[in-house]
Formats: C-alpha cells, structure tokens, sequence
C-alpha cells in the first residue's frame, strides 16, 4: 500500500514538475522575445497579430491613391510608378518616368537615349529627382538623355514585364537593367509579407522556370482592388499566395501552436534562421571565402539568370543595345572592403558565362576615399555623394 502510494506521488511529482518546466520554458522565451522581437532580422509576431497588421495593410490598400504617392496599384506588375505624382522628393511624368517634363517619342539629335530599368536603386529611394544618378549622369553629358523607370521593391521579373510594356514608347539606344543583392529573394516571391514580416500588403507576379529553360509566368493575383477585399475580410486566404513562394513557412502558418506558445514562435523562427543561412541547399546565400555570395543553387539565382538573359534578349531584338548594371548594396561592399567577395560575384561569373556584358558598380564603391558609410542613406540606398558615384561610374562606363 505504501508503496503504491510513493508510485503514485513520485508521478505526480514528475507531472508537476513537467508542467512547472514547460512553463518556466515558455515563459523564458516569452521574456527573450520581449527584449529581441527580430531574429535573423525578421519579425518574431503571433499569427493574431500578423493577420491584424496584414488586414489593416490591405484598409489603406483599398484606400483611393494619393496622388503625391510616387508608386500606386497596378494589376498586371502589382505596382508601378504613379503617373503624374509629385512630392517633396520626386517628379513622376506622365509616362510613368521619373522626371518632372514628357519624354518626346524619339530622342532629339544628337542625344543617345538611354533607359534604365530596376529596383530602388535605380529609382533612388531616399533622394530628391535631381540628386538621383540618371538625372546626375544626364546633366554630366550632355550627349545623354536618361530615363528613370526603376520601381521600388521590383524584382527581376516585374524589371522584365516593365520593359516589356514600355519599351517601344522609349525608342531607346541602350537599356541599362540593373540588378542589386535584395531583388534576387524577391525572384522567388509572390506576397512581400512572406519575404519580410516588417512589409504592408505588397502582392506580385513571378515567374518559374520550367525544366526545359522555358519562363513560364505566375500572374499577380489582385487583378483589381475589389479583389483584395476577399484578404482583407479573411486575411487566411493569404495563405493561397504561399503556392510557388520561396518565403512562405509552414512552420508559421500551419502551425496550431504558433499562436499561443513563445516558446515554439521561438524555436520556430531560429530554426527557419539556421534552414535560410545554411542547411537549405536552395537558400539564397551561401558562406564563401570570408563573405556572403549569392547561392549559384537556388532557384533563385537560376531564375534571376534566364530573366536578365531574356530582357538583354528583348532588347536587342528591338536593335537596341542593353548592359546589365550591378548596383551594389552596403553590406556589399562592405564585404569587399574587408577584403571579402562581392555579394554579386557569383552572379556577374554566371551572366558573363552566358555571353551578356555587366557592368559592375561593387569596385567604384569600394575604390571611393572616405568613409563608405557617406556614400550611403539611412535606409541603406544610395546618398547624394553615392548617386554622384554612380553617375561617375557610369559616365566612364560609357
């Protein structure tokens, strides 16, 4: 009897201190994620949260576009330069390009036109019009006319569909399609929350390659702002998006404890960190003699690839001649600095492999006296002094 007794308290014990464990644990993980909201630089929020963030996201979505907003809603790229738009920092003609007069439909004489075609760093986030490096390298050479289509946050395949459906407006010379660090995850995303947990309702075509080397395109799925309305009364059928998205975790949307444990938010999200930096063969960077380099892997870099093949393609089918402009971020340099790989290294072997010319702008940074920290804004673009570099660059590039 006693003995049954001591079996009895011994396990009542052990449950005890199982749930005071479990507790103890969970409220630990609470208490760090308190002090460190981000892991891997990535917001570590319960889905209630998410989904809250994610719905109001998609009110100001809905909300008419404003028209001093340099970019707005566009069903075919997910969005696009807002024509007409003016601001304190930007002037965005007619014709969708960033600058303040109409572009006529062929170049006057004398001038060789060129367009220029990327993300952020084409567009120059962070500066006024005429600080950016088009307007700088087109007042340094009065032989140029230079044509600003960059879009924020574009990837190579809304590059590509953007030239696409402009390029015979433009009746350029040469077309410059630029290429930075960032736009190779967003080669693979459909739905920006899934790539950044820190981004609004952003939603975009991608595309795949097939096994034969063919492009095939993913349409961006809001065909029209009445669409979104769907996400924005049952923000979970954005989970619809996660189909052919790189970003897209199971861990976090098809987790039922996600939401009510720190403790598995926790685990969940360093586990994702160890998989992205380095146990995923298709993870988008890989360590490489002292510095981060882009993954010659992923279906990423494949893709990233046979779309910038493509737009060189397309333009020269147009008899217009086209270069691929690597357009370095700060960690890039930085790298190189320290004596490291250029983030892009990898990338620029691979084009030229493919017979493309690509002018890369890693060197010019690293090669700039000063601090490179002046070279470059707040939120990681270029400043006025790197926009100068930039136009310096190019203007001997040309």
């Amino acid at each position: 009897m006693q003995s049954s007794l001591r079996r009895r308290r011994r396990r009542r014990f052990k449950f005890v201190l199982l749930v005071a464990s479990l507790l103890l644990v969970e409220g630990g993980s609470r208490a760090l994620l308190a002090l460190k909201q981000r892991i891997g630089g990535q917001r570590v929020i319960p889905l209630s949260q998410d989904y809250a963030e994610q719905r109001a996201a998609i009110e100001h979505f809905l909300e008419p576009t404003d028209p001093h907003k340099s970019f707005a809603y566009d069903a075919e790229l997910g969005w696009c330069s807002n024509p007409g738009a003016t601001n304190e920092k930007t002037h965005i003609n007619a014709q969708g390009i960033r600058r303040a007069a109409p572009v006529p439909a062929h170049p006057a004489p004398g001038k060789t036109r060129v367009s220029v075609f990327g993300d952020s760093f084409a567009y120059c986030t962070e500066v006024t019009t005429g600080e950016s490096w088009p307007a700088v390298l087109e007042s340094r050479r009065g032989d140029l006319e230079v044509l600003n289509l960059g879009v924020a946050a574009y990837g190579p395949g809304q590059v590509y569909l953007r030239y696409e459906r402009q390029a015979d407006q433009l009746d350029s010379d040469l077309v410059l399609f630029t290429i930075s660090p960032p736009d190779i995850g967003r080669a693979v995303n459909r739905y920006r929350r899934f790539l950044s947990r820190n981004e609004g309702f952003l939603v975009k075509p991608r595309f795949v390659l097939r096994p034969e080397g063919e492009l095939e395109l993913v349409p961006n799925p809001l065909t029209s702002r009445e669409a979104a309305e769907r996400y924005r009364d049952d923000p979970t059928r954005l989970l619809e998006l996660g189909e052919r998205d790189y970003h897209y975790e199971p861990w976090i949307y098809e987790n039922p404890l996600y939401d009510v444990s720190g403790t598995v938010r926790l685990a969940s999200s360093l586990w994702i960190y160890a998989k992205r930096r380095h146990l995923d063969p298709r993870r988008l960077y890989e360590e490489r003699e002292g510095g981060q380099t882009l993954n010659p892997d992923s279906e990423a870099f494949a893709l990233t690839v046979a779309l910038l093949e493509e737009c060189v393609h397309a333009a020269e089918r147009r008899g217009q001649a086209a270069r691929i402009v690597i357009l370095p971020n700060k960690e890039s340099v930085a790298s190189v600095c320290g004596g490291g790989p250029a983030m892009c290294a990898t990338l620029r072997t691979a084009l030229e492999g493919a017979g493309l010319e690509v002018w890369d702008g890693t060197q010019a940074f690293a090669d700039a006296r000063g601090d490179i920290e002046q070279l470059f804004a707040p939120y990681g673009h270029y400043s006025p002094a790197g926009n100068r570099l930039v136009a310096g660059w190019l203007a001997s590039q040309l």
